[in-house]
């Protein structure tokens, strides 16, 4: 008797047989097969035959290519997603090949070919492995061949040229899928629920359920059981389940299927938003899908959170000049409209200026250079979207790349022009500058914001977040410092990015990720509130991979259901809205890091945020507070044991209690307390919205985003042109502000006429030559004397002031220098002497840390005609780095840059890598290159790493084709280096051999290399 096709289905396989000569086998999951002739390569016909009695396991595909086409296949559709484990199945055909193409849970296409050549015989294909990083192709989704279950579709087909005819039958039977049963999704509101009160579940299988399969447990926010029973089967097949849950964060866990559904209980927000809690939505980028975008902005209602961050993509919205696409995107317009009509705001941002501006490229060059049809473009899109708006931000991380690396200087011309413009056409939406990416540690880069006068044309300032709680008291304490003395230093702040990553390519993460990632999204919206910031955006609220990282930064899951983080942060909402910041609770035990204390306008109740830093199990001890009542970061409640020990999950807790029971305990002195108090006290004066804007022309200089390169001290000519956005025609009164030394050689007029909606070029000449032997940086102000104008402030940078330089020596040929013995190595010749103008000087990262950790660094480079090589013995008692490629800066990593300086002088293209031990191996990455090219992994060149006790030899060798070095006996080489520092925590800063790398992309700061004989 022949073999039987069969099909496996389910945890532990069941087997379904059929033949030809025997009725009514069962069915494989999923729609039936169908043909599909690729009509997007027109030309191919073709049959399908399925073999009833086998219930899908047996077809056979003609294909027809004499007209044309690329492929025929058969294609099957699961509409409850399957968890294939692998597909085989027995082949007959002529042609040389089969492609297997499986479609996963995000959309992207992974095709896999098998060599067959099966004309006259039976051969056996199997896919089992569905990933296409390794081999075959992939399309669609992420695109980046990691396979993302469960499968949405399979699909066997064959291709044009791969037999000897075009005309061909190919033979498919005992087919078999592999698969465990899975259970259908939860539509996302239906995860939100009112405690206490009994909810029906409904879903459909796969896969008939086996007895036992669909046992269940319900799990708390620390992942213990809470209740377990089996979901029962209606006569129509549908798996339902009752359930009540008390306040708080659960997961209904289906172990045998591997079906996760969470679920937060919390009573839906009653009253007004409080304006502070935000989050940035950006379902104008993500999500597409109109159900789930509606049921998205209905949870940020019933969670109470009133405004969301958009993005506006202007080269989209407006391509030409009157030429409106509304629709941008995921239909932006038709989701703004969605918002309002929800009663929720849109707190906008945008970046890159259409080409039409006189944007030259959107990368290196990319503002708007005509300020009055920038105007006029934004008077229409606030016409039509101001009524949603909370705010505008102009620009995003301007001092980065989506800046172009410019000085602030170009984004304070736009912030002005945007803030005349609502003020002229009768808009209120504030107007938000800033929008930094929040590296704080050159002051002189944020100093040239608030020289050109950017708070005046502000409404709020904000910056972005991605470092640990602890720093985010620094971080507002350094820029409110920063602001102290300019017009508007107190106005509000806003942080309008800020998260907790996860590692990429799963659809949920790993528990101890979803704690840390909820912990830290919490805490710092917790100490951003206690600091007075005056709105925070969690980013982002949908399920986000970021391209070119290992990072996820959803608070929602692939399935579009709340996480963790999400959950605690609705909570958190729920708990802290319209409270006041009193100060910290004090004395804590040592198990807690902090403890804020916030209460009711009225002062009758205290809500203290207590917080370990930790979000593992642990237990912190008696506070002794009369009258506490204790709830974990999710709303559920915790109960102290006989001696009031708290056992604490996640990091954070909340103490209620009566105001009174804390007399005494409540430090006001703390630096939170101080801040809080200055922002409350803060009178916001109307914005300037002066009519004519000074813009600096920047088209004919090279910058880096701390100022612009003076290619002659001698004779400094530059333009600044004065668009005057009025109705009418003005007069303004240029005067210049010259550093101590320089000398004014041509200026216009006294006065200038500036037409009515016109610009008019503003040209001079001035003599640096005295100022820039003194310093690398210098200043020049521009004000107008008839007030007609905010001032301006441009950085100029000299292209030859320098530190002293250092010889290295040449690495005899045949040398090589022994990566593996640090004693010899450290006993061999060649180390620098890192005393004096060349010493190590340590960095804190964002004001955290400010003092030099137990670390040490010693350092030797070599070069030959085809490598620059590096030696760097490093002391740091933890080596850790978990990330990998751009990301390993956030971790233990060396980064360096170079360079090429031919006739001795500093220029703004510049090399720069990061080296790391990664959990993958030793890794190098090239982040930039003199000659721009693409950021990649560093093939040609090496990175060796040697460990011992406390002491990691960093072994480096740049070959100089692969970075453009142009190495010979007196050539000049610009040479930074530095070494990230993470114990674990974060990145706490950085000791750095020279600059120009961490606090700002500067090669002025960059030591300077000769290589010698």
């Amino acid at each position: 008797m022949r073999r039987l096709p069969r099909l496996l289905l389910g945890i532990g396989t069941l087997a379904l047989t059929g033949a030809a000569a025997l009725a009514a086998a069962p069915a494989l999951p999923g729609t039936p097969w169908t043909l599909n002739l690729g009509a997007e390569f027109p030309g191919a016909k073709g049959r399908l035959a399925v073999d009833p009695a086998t219930g899908g396991c047996a077809f056979t595909v003609t294909a027809d290519f004499s007209a044309g086409g690329a492929y025929v296949g058969a294609f099957k559709d699961f509409s409850t997603p399957l968890n294939l484990k692998s597909l085989r199945f027995q082949v007959k055909t002529p042609a040389r090949t089969v492609a297997v193409r499986i479609t996963d849970g995000v959309g992207q296409v992974h095709q896999h070919y098998r060599s067959v050549d099966a004309r006259d015989s039976w051969r056996e294909v199997v896919v089992d492995s569905f990933g296409t990083q390794q081999g075959g192709v992939h399309w669609g989704g992420y695109n980046d061949g990691l396979f993302r279950p469960p499968v949405t579709q399979v699909a066997v087909l064959v291709q044009k040229g791969d037999a000897p005819q075009p005309v061909f039958e190919t033979e498919i039977k005992e087919l078999t899928l592999d698969a465990a049963n899975a259970l259908s999704k939860l539509p996302p509101l239906s995860c939100f629920v009112e405690p206490g009160r009994e909810v029906a579940f409904e879903w459909t299988a796969a896969l008939p359920p086996r007895p036992g399969e669909l046992a269940y447990e319900i799990r708390s926010y620390a992942d213990t059981v809470e209740s377990s029973g089996e979901a029962t089967v209606d006569a129509a097949g549908r798996v339902r389940l009752r359930a009540t849950f008390s306040q708080g964060y659960h997961e209904i866990q289906f172990p045998k299927t591997g079906n996760l559904y969470p679920i937060v209980a919390l009573s839906p927000f009653a009253g007004t938003p409080d304006p502070f809690f935000c989050i940035d939505g950006a379902l104008g980028t993500l999500e597409g899908r109109p159900a789930m975008r509606d049921a998205l902005l209905r949870i940020l209602k019933r969670c109470g959170i009133g405004t969301a961050r958009e993005r506006i993509v202007w080269t989209a919205l407006e391509p030409k000049p009157g030429d409106w696409n509304w629709g941008f995107g995921q239909d932006a317009d038709t989701l703004r409209r969605d918002y309002q009509r929800l009663g929720l705001k849109v707190m906008d941002v945008f970046h890159t200026a259409p080409e039409w501006t006189g944007a030259a490229d959107p990368k290196w060059a990319p503002y708007p250079r005509d300020l009055l049809a920038t105007a006029k473009s934004w008077a229409e899109i606030s016409r039509r979207w101001s009524p949603v708006w909370s705010g505008l931000e102009v620009w995003n991380e301007p001092e980065g790349c989506f800046g172009g690396f410019f000085p602030g200087d170009q984004e304070a011309a736009l912030t002005k022009v945007i803030s005349h413009t609502l003020k002229a056409n009768g808009v209120a939406t504030p107007v938000v500058g800033g929008v930094l990416c929040g590296a704080f540690p050159d002051p002189e880069l944020i100093r040239t914001y608030f020289d050109n006068h950017i708070l005046d044309d502000c409404d709020v300032f904000s910056f972005h977040s991605y470092w640990p709680p602890a720093i985010t008291e620094h971080l507002v304490a350094g820029l409110r410092a920063m602001m102290r003395g300019h017009r508007n230093a107190d106005l509000p702040l806003w942080i309008t990015e800020c998260g907790r990553p996860w590692k990429r390519g799963i659809a949920r993460p790993l528990l101890s990720e979803d704690w840390q990632s909820a912990m830290e999204i919490v805490m710092k919206g917790v100490d951003a509130r206690a600091c007075g910031v005056a709105g925070y955006f969690p980013f982002v609220y949908a399920y986000y991979e970021e391209v070119g990282t290992d990072s996820n930064f959803g608070m929602m899951d692939r399935d579009v259901t709340p996480l963790r983080s999400m959950a605690a942060y609705a909570f958190s909402v729920s708990r802290l809205a319209g409270l006041d910041y009193l100060g910290d609770l004090g004395p804590l035990p040592p198990e807690l890091v902090k403890a804020r204390v916030f209460a009711d306008p009225a002062r009758q109740t205290a809500v203290v945020v207590l917080y370990s830093g930790r979000p593992d199990p642990m237990t912190v001890p008696d506070l002794k507070v009369p009258g506490a009542r204790f709830q974990a970061m999710d709303g559920s409640a915790l109960v102290p044991d006989a001696g009031g020990r708290l056992a604490l999950t996640g990091g954070m807790a909340y103490l209620t209690c009566p105001l009174s029971a804390l007399a005494d305990r409540i430090d006001e002195t703390v630096l939170a307390a101080g801040l809080w108090k200055q922002a409350r006290a803060h009178v916001p004066p109307p914005r300037q919205a002066k009519p004519v804007v000074f813009r600096f022309d920047s088209s004919a200089w090279k910058h880096v985003n701390l100022g612009y390169w003076v290619e002659n001290p001698q004779a400094v000519d530059f333009v600044v042109d004065a668009f005057n956005l009025g109705a009418e025609p003005v007069e303004v009164a240029p005067v210049l502000e010259l550093p101590k030394g320089a000398r004014l050689l041509a200026a216009p007029a006294a006065t200038v006429r500036v037409g009515a909606k016109a610009v008019q070029s503003l040209r001079f000449s001035v003599d640096l030559t005295a100022c820039l032997r003194e310093a690398g940086t210098v200043r020049i102000g521009l004000a107008d004397r008839h007030g007609q104008a905010t001032g301006i402030s441009l950085p100029l940078l000299s292209r030859t002031y320098k530190t002293p330089a250092v010889t290295v020596p040449r690495l005899p040929a045949g040398q090589v220098l022994n990566p593996a013995d640090i004693t010899a190595a450290l006993a061999s010749a060649g180390w620098l002497d890192t005393r004096g103008d060349h010493r190590w000087n340590w960095v804190g990262w964002e004001g955290v840390m400010d003092k030099r950790p137990p670390m040490e660094a010693k350092l030797r480079v070599f070069w030959s005609p085809d490598a620059l090589t590096v030696q760097l013995l490093v002391t740091d008692k933890v080596l850790f780095q978990p990330f990998t490629e751009s990301g390993m800066w956030n971790g233990d990593s060396v980064q360096m840059a170079f360079q090429n300086r031919p006739d001795g002088r500093v220029r703004s293209e510049f090399s720069e890598l990061i080296a790391g031990l990664t959990p993958g191996g030793p890794m190098l990455w090239l982040g930039f290159r003199e000659v721009p090219t693409p950021p990649c992994r560093m093939t040609a060149s090496t990175l060796q790493v040697t460990r011992l006790d406390d002491r990691c030899l960093y072994t480096i060798t740049v070959k100089a084709s692969e970075v453009g070095l142009k190495l010979a006996a007196g050539n000049r080489l610009g040479f930074s280096l530095l070494i990230n520092n993470n114990d674990g925590a974060g990145r706490v800063g950085w000791l750095e051999w020279g600059g120009g790398i961490g606090a700002s992309k500067n090669p002025p700061d960059y030591r300077e290399l000769v290589l010698g004989e």
